[in-house]
């Protein structure tokens, strides 16, 4: 066995004790770090699954530990915060102490301090200028920059303080994230840095592409309809709609009547059509339809009339089932 094996079953190892205080932790970094319930489990699974991370030591834990327990953190949501980059060693805050969602889409009104994209991106602390987007409404033509929720906190942390108040506007839409290193994210229980799951070959190209159009959706639910389609997305004529399959997920009801495909084994087979997606216009329809209870990731899809097999995406659903 080779040393690379030996840490993965040693991982595999620490993901399978969890601990007896699982659950209660997951409603702990919930409530500290503005996680899901489905998000929170994920990221303590892999803390606590991590061969190593960040830990201080007892005497640093003394120090901080009434003010930081009065704000809701016990030593391992505090170690986890630290890893995270929440906290510098000195134990003074070095961003903002509560993670705003990632996965969440914002606008943010070109104004005061932050009256342009480039200095949305320096107060957001962002790698590359973000998307401007124009609007019009009772009070006249603005512009707003496009950031998930991460940076809405960075620059809420930025400006906090000031007598400027930012505006924000909550875009409620299914996140869309495709890596162009690995197949990830992918419906099923399918880790991609496991061995069996790499691609060896470092000029591999992963599909569907995060810009590719057309594109095959997986559908299911109420986007199975055509006429609906033609209402949401405007189309000059009904799109035609192809019976299709995939793997690697099983549907579960939310809220009592909304099908929800969530992960599954990797033989489990979901019926449902097959759509073409022609443009990111119609795309970015659909995802605010589906709102950011899903998020779109890739899968494979089986025309059931030809056993034609595309790569293609679906709206996993990410949301709490309870």
């Amino acid at each position: 066995m080779d040393l690379l094996d030996e840490l993965e079953n040693m991982a595999i190892v620490a993901q399978n004790d969890l601990g007896d205080n699982f659950d209660e932790q997951v409603t702990r970094f919930q409530n500290l770090f503005n996680y899901s319930r489905t998000e929170a489990r994920s990221v303590l699974e892999r803390h606590r699954g991590a061969i190593s991370h960040k830990t201080v030591s007892d005497t640093h834990w003394q120090m901080v530990r009434d003010e930081k327990e009065a704000q809701g953190y016990d030593r391992e949501a505090y170690e986890y915060a630290i890893g995270a980059g929440l906290f510098n060693r000195q134990n003074s805050p070095a961003g903002p102490q509560t993670v705003g969602d990632p996965k969440a889409t914002y606008m943010v009104k070109l104004e005061g301090p932050l009256d342009s994209p480039q200095k949305v991106q320096t107060l957001g602390k962002m790698l590359e200028l973000p998307a401007v987007r124009e609007g019009s409404g009772a009070t006249g033509d603005a512009c707003f920059c496009l950031i998930n929720g991460k940076i809405k906190a960075t620059i809420a942390w930025a400006l906090k303080g000031e007598a400027f108040v930012p505006t924000f506007i909550r875009i409620n839409t299914a996140d869309k994230s495709l890596s162009g290193c690995c197949f990830a994210p992918t419906l099923g229980f399918c880790d991609p840095t496991l061995p069996q799951n790499r691609v060896d070959d470092a000029s591999h190209v992963f599909l569907p592409k995060q810009n590719q159009y057309p594109v095959w959706y997986f559908v299911y639910g109420n986007l199975t309809s055509p006429e609906f389609l033609v209402q949401k997305l405007s189309l000059p004529e009904t799109p035609v709609l192809r019976r299709a399959t995939t793997t690697g997920g099983i549907v579960k009801i939310w809220k009592g009547k909304y099908k929800a495909l969530i992960d599954g084994p990797a033989d489990a087979t979901v019926e449902g059509w097959a759509l073409e997606v022609t443009s990111e216009e119609n795309e970015g329809v659909l995802r605010y339809h589906e709102s950011d209870q899903y998020e779109v990731v890739r899968c494979k899809i089986t025309m059931t009339d030809t056993g034609e097999c595309v790569y293609g995406l679906v709206f996993k659903f990410v949301g709490d089932l309870d």
